[in-house]
């Protein structure tokens, strides 16, 4: 990812290029792999982060010049997915009403695990089976779509381009080249990790979008939901049967595993 965004100069943390939230892991990387005084963390970062992105872990700031709550309202219903060994296009009714960044964390943990079986023991990244991955993101979820609308609530926020939001070219592209590997070689992170070194969509020049919608949070201000998919997968790579329940304990997880593993770092 193209950015050498300090946010506090000095020693603070400058973000994990790897860590496992597309589009923009140095971002989100500084809410997890650091101490909140050692992270950086600007107030804008923070708003952004309320006002779009997991709303149900809140970033808390002292600010004595105003006093202001950001209400979210949060669904933690259990979505079944549809027993389709071979689903065709992104399911358009998929927790459609809520936000796209919360849309985007739950598949991105449904996807980002294999094999889930409803319990932390259970939760493994993808080691092979790299298939499997690629469906689940292009074809069983509507996720690009999802991210896609997930930076333009950043983007419309005020957001700084290249670091908390990435244009809708980043993303097509990005899920074009992913979705279309075949064979696909290596898991989704690694692979995207390894395009955003390398593209020329991937470059993004580092500049700050007007701050557009102020405190308005509601997601039809700046997001309509697709149902078409971005870009299909070539076609002739096998089968993989996905039957998957989406929960919210798969969120959880995905900050718990990333927490482990920065703590053995």
């Amino acid at each position: 990812m193209s950015t050498s965004r300090n946010t506090q100069g000095g020693g603070s943390y400058a973000g994990d290029p790897d860590y496992p939230v597309f589009p923009h892991p140095r971002y989100i990387s500084k809410f997890y792999r650091v101490s909140a005084q050692n992270s950086g963390l600007t107030r804008l970062d923070k708003d952004l982060y309320n006002q779009c992105y997991l709303p149900y872990n809140r970033q808390s700031y002292v600010d004595k010049r105003e006093a202001r709550t950001i209400t979210v309202t949060q669904d933690n219903e259990d979505i079944s997915l549809p027993k389709d060994d071979e689903p065709k296009s992104p399911r358009p009714t998929y927790q459609l009403t809520s936000p796209p960044c919360k849309r985007t964390s739950a598949i991105n943990a449904n996807c980002y695990f294999q094999n889930t079986n409803g319990t932390f023991s259970g939760l493994q990244p993808y080691q092979s089976d790299f298939e499997e991955q690629q469906k689940c993101y292009c074809e069983i979820y509507p996720y690009f779509d999802s991210a896609a609308g997930c930076n333009e609530c950043f983007h419309m926020h005020g957001g700084i381009a290249g670091f908390h939001w990435f244009p809708q070219d980043y993303i097509s592209a990005a899920s074009s080249a992913y979705c279309n590997a075949n064979p696909i070689t290596t898991a989704f992170y690694p692979f995207i990790s390894s395009w955003s070194k390398t593209a020329e969509m991937a470059k993004v020049p580092t500049t700050t979008a007007p701050n557009i919608l102020g405190t308005q949070t509601e997601q039809s201000l700046y997001w309509t939901y697709a149902a078409a998919m971005t870009s299909k997968p070539n076609s002739g790579r096998k089968s993989a049967t996905v039957n998957r329940r989406i929960t919210w304990l798969s969120v959880f997880a995905t900050v718990a595993l990333t927490l482990a593993t920065s703590a053995s770092l």
